[in-house]
Formats: structure tokens, sequence, C-alpha cells
């Protein structure tokens, strides 16, 4: 019986992973990131629902830097050290701002150097953090929100609510689930946010996060079933 729920649920994340939009836009332009997620995919599953085992931790690790490194390499969003106009024109407004406000607290020489080279690119970094946590990139993307970035649709509406119900069925793994949307979080704030396959590390996550939700309601249906 035991053996039967652990095979159902092993099916459940491989239908998810392959059930969805983004997968397939993955394969078409670039398989071997796509082979690499399926596996990625399964092996973050496994890592969560079955015994503990060094080396599969240790295979998700590589694989998880081998997709980071081709994906940076295609998709690292050069803009992030680059100052247009348009950027020193509100480095400059906000120089005035932060000079009044906070007086020799910003305009001694440290905090001067630190604005100057380290204040955009932050702000850049952190929109495109934001931007890859917008749930509305993944279930969403069909209705453009005027971002001017390549959106395209990932996964349907309908897996949101099991997406959610997951998130809070999977807390109580917080130290691989939270270690992972970190990393995947900090390396994917360094790709372009019109990036042509979206912010793939998050792929593997949100696969998970359906899958349990699923198990959970399922588990769920099954205790309010009248028992025979």
């Amino acid at each position: 019986m035991l053996f039967s729920k652990i095979q159902t649920h092993y099916l459940l994340i491989l239908a998810i992973t392959f059930g969805n939009f983004w997968i397939w836009r993955i394969f078409k332009d670039n398989l071997v990131v796509g082979i690499l997620l399926v596996i990625l995919s399964f092996l973050l599953f496994k890592q969560l629902v079955d015994k503990f085992q060094i080396h599969r931790l240790l295979i998700l690790i590589f694989i998880f830097l081998l997709i980071s490194f081709l994906t940076l390499r295609v998709g690292f969003d050069a803009n992030i050290f680059i100052t247009s106009p348009q950027d020193l024109s509100q480095l400059n407004r906000r120089h005035g701002f932060y000079a009044d406000e906070l007086g020799l607290l910003f305009t001694n020489r440290f905090s001067q150097k630190a604005y100057k080279y380290l204040s955009l690119p932050i702000l850049k970094l952190e929109k495109n953090l934001f931007s890859n946590l917008d749930i509305n990139l993944y279930f969403f993307a069909s209705h453009p929100r005027e971002r001017g970035t390549g959106e395209f649709e990932k996964y349907s509406w309908l897996l949101l609510f099991p997406f959610i119900l997951g998130f809070f069925s999977i807390l109580k793994y917080y130290k691989v689930v939270g270690t992972y949307l970190s990393s995947a979080a900090l390396i994917s704030m360094l790709l372009n946010p019109a990036y042509s396959l979206g912010p793939v590390l998050f792929f593997p996550f949100i696969n998970v996060l359906i899958a349990f939700g699923l198990i959970s309601f399922l588990n769920i249906f099954k205790n309010k079933m009248p028992k025979s």
C-alpha cells in the first residue's frame, strides 16, 4: 500500500512537470536545459518525500549549478552594471534628496562612493527579484501587464490553488525548501527579465509545490469520503 502511494506521488510530479506550457517552451528553445530541469524537479521532489541521501543532494546541487551556468551564459542581465542617461538622471535626483535629508551621514566619502557605484545595481537586482517572485508571471502571463518583457503562459491558472495549498504543505521541509528558493532567487536576479525561457530555476520549485498541493487535496478528499 505504501509502495503504491509513493509510486502515485512520483507519477504525479512527472505529470505536473510535463503537463505545463513552460517545459515545452524550454524544450523547444533549449533541449538540454529542459532535460536538466525535468531531472531537477524529480530530484527535488524525491529529496522531500524520500529518506535523505547525500549523493542525491550532491547530484541535485550539481544540476542546479549547471542550469545556472547555462542560463546565465546567454541570459545574464548586463544592464545591471550599465548606467543609462535615464538612470543617471534618476541617480542625481535621489542624490539631492538624500543629501538634504541625511546631511553628513550621506555626503561623506564612503557613502558617496557606495551610492555612486552600488545603488543602481542593487535597485536593478531588487527589481529583477520582485519580478521573478511575482505570481502573475507564472499563472497569468497570458494576460500581459505591459512590463516590457517577453511573457508567455507557463501554468494554467487552475493550478494556482494547489500551488498555494502546496506552499503551506511544504513548510515542514523549510530547510531544504528555503535553501532552494533562496538560491534560485539569488541566481535568477542576475537574469535579464526578457530572457526567452524565463527564471527557469523556479520551475522545479513550482512543480513540487503544485504536487504537494494536489497530494494534500487528495488526502483531504479521501478523509472526507464516507468509509464503507
